[in-house]
């Protein structure tokens, strides 16, 4: 079970605008790795979220699958790895990846119990700027986040959420994405079990 969360950005600057990173980061990581990573859900990037500039969160492997975000300490073995687009060597995140990083990262702290003082950069393992010299070295990860992000999440939101997880409803998976049509049948049909019960 993932008992950290480690924090990256793409290093690629985007415009807030521009299309998202996540083609570009699975088409990266494929060529990286030569095809090894290609996860579960169908995907070659290391990590296992993308938060977009204007705050989609994206997965590209199920929390429990092993990373390719971090290979000090067995990271990519204990750790989420959460990656924000854009190149914060040279720019801030967005108020919007402020907000959904910090639900995202909040959601993962409830659902495997992972304390504050395991929510880490690249950095704190590794010679690098990861994620950014525009985040400031001297605030933990966690706290970075809460002081800025303009909205915290809902009790309503954390609710549904568990009650959907507990009872088969939902995995937990790709809460931030839309669901398919597909998805939402099949919620639909183990909600009705659910109810049976």
């Amino acid at each position: 079970m993932k008992k950290y969360v480690n924090i990256h950005h793409t290093a690629t600057f985007a415009k807030d605008d521009v299309a998202h990173q996540f083609n570009g980061v699975n088409i990266s990581h494929k060529k990286r790795w030569e095809e090894r990573t290609l996860s579960k859900l169908g995907f070659y990037g290391g990590y296992h979220y993308l938060v977009e500039r204007d705050g989609i969160v994206r997965q590209f492997r199920g929390d429990e699958e092993v990373g390719a975000h971090n290979n000090q300490q067995e990271m990519n073995f204990k750790a989420i790895g959460v990656c924000f687009a854009g190149d914060m060597d040279e720019q801030q995140l967005t108020q919007k990846q402020f907000d959904e990083g910090l639900r995202l990262i909040q959601r993962l702290q409830e659902k495997y119990n992972i304390p504050r003082e395991n929510i880490k950069g690249h950095r704190d393992y590794k010679n690098t700027h990861c994620p950014g010299i525009g985040i400031p070295k001297d605030i933990d990860m966690l706290s970075y986040f809460e002081l800025n992000a303009g909205v915290q999440v809902e009790s309503w939101e954390e609710e549904a959420t568990k009650f959907a997880i507990e009872s088969g409803i939902s995995n937990g998976e790709r809460l931030n994405e839309p669901a398919t049509r597909v998805e939402v049948w099949e919620m639909l049909r183990r909600f009705k079990q659910f109810n049976n019960k």
